[in-house]
């Protein structure tokens, strides 16, 4: 089992107001719109839930739960909503929640949380470690329910706007399509907003610091498994078999070959692999051998670009040497700017600052 220690995560609330952004703040690099890092001003209120919220998060981490699995953080959130006066709405995409707010007339927008965790053992030894073996917030999907709650805590007690927000949590986010999940059962047909919202953690800003940039943030991406199968043999008597091993190697090397030689520089784009298994003995050369990774870029046009250079190079590489490979793609998840329809932008989008950098992460 992969352990993995995290980053040290600071428990802290966020809230600000883009509106006071001058535009004269951003400016031109490299063709490219590029800001400074804002600090946010939190309100007072806000800063009263810090001890609460802290619990909330380290309850959530305590208890983490697996993509379409969050029975006990779908029920702790919509206990939460209900608490606060939103109208809560259960069971979207499974396991998604969504509480809706809603103060006299004005847009109608969404802000988005993920709330699932990742089959990975926790080695830390926080007081508030995961309870259980094999699954651990490794990604921070506890601090992001966190601060959605927070955010649906102090505009239900404020009711400091005009018009209706949707908070809208997602289950499954780590690669299983949660999101999908939730579209299909009509999630922006029941509570259509006029922009979403979603904020992801990151360890390496300042506290108090947020950046946003122009187009897409998160990206696309896709695993796949690359079955190699060639013919099993004794490790004294190679020439008798053909051994899986080497060709997944070769296959591997290959590979990094695509982003580099066959996607335009100027689309970003990443192949890894990031598994290699094969054979059982010291002394046998294997029947199979499986490789398994993920690729990420931001254009669903490259995501396919990849996938056919993919089969070809696999294909080439394991026909070299006697072998058979099969390729299959488990997950392939659009990037997030495909998925969610975009009505309209609020003005003051147009005043906030941008990021210097680009996510090859993803948002699903």
């Amino acid at each position: 089992m992969e352990q993995y220690h995290s980053h040290q995560i600071n428990d802290f609330s966020l809230a600000t107001r883009t509106d006071c952004l001058p535009i004269s703040a951003l400016r031109l690099e490299s063709g490219q719109f590029v800001g400074k890092l804002f600090t946010m001003q939190i309100p007072h209120l806000i800063n009263l839930l810090h001890s609460e919220m802290t619990a909330w998060r380290q309850d959530l981490h305590a208890h983490p739960e697996l993509g379409f699995e969050e029975h006990r953080t779908s029920e702790f959130v919509a206990s939460k909503l209900a608490e606060f006066g939103c109208d809560v709405h259960r069971n979207i995409g499974k396991t998604g929640v969504v509480g809706v707010l809603r103060t006299g007339d004005g847009p109608s927008i969404g802000v988005r949380a993920d709330m699932d965790a990742l089959p990975i053992h926790e080695a830390n030894e926080v007081p508030y470690r995961s309870k259980h073996d094999g699954r651990m917030h490794a990604c921070g999907h506890d601090g992001h329910t966190t601060m959605l709650l927070g955010a649906a805590r102090y505009l239900a007690e404020t009711r400091d706007f005009a018009g209706t927000v949707h908070f809208i949590f997602q289950p499954a986010e780590e690669g299983i399509g949660g999101a999908k999940a939730m579209l299909k059962d009509g999630l922006f047909e029941r509570f259509p907003c006029d922009s979403v919202f979603e904020m992801h953690n990151r360890p390496d800003l300042p506290i108090g610091k947020f950046a946003i940039r122009p187009g897409p943030m998160m990206a696309g991406g896709a695993f796949f498994n690359i079955t190699v199968t060639g013919k099993g043999s004794h490790a004294a008597r190679p020439e008798e078999g053909i051994d899986p091993v080497l060709t997944a190697c070769h296959v591997t090397t290959a590979l990094q070959a695509i982003a580099s030689r066959n996607i335009r520089p100027a689309d970003t784009a990443v192949l890894s692999v990031t598994t290699i298994q094969a054979g059982d003995a010291y002394s046998v050369i294997p029947q199979t051998a499986v490789i398994r990774g993920t690729f990420r870029t931001f254009r669903n046009e490259t995501m396919k670009q990849i996938e056919d250079c993919m089969r070809r190079t696999a294909t080439g590489v394991a026909g070299a040497f006697g072998a058979t490979p099969r390729l299959t793609f488990p997950t392939c998840s659009p990037r997030s700017s495909i998925i969610l329809p975009r009505r309209r932008s609020l003005p003051t989008l147009q005043r906030t600052s941008s990021a210097r950098h680009t996510s090859i992460g993803i948002e699903v």
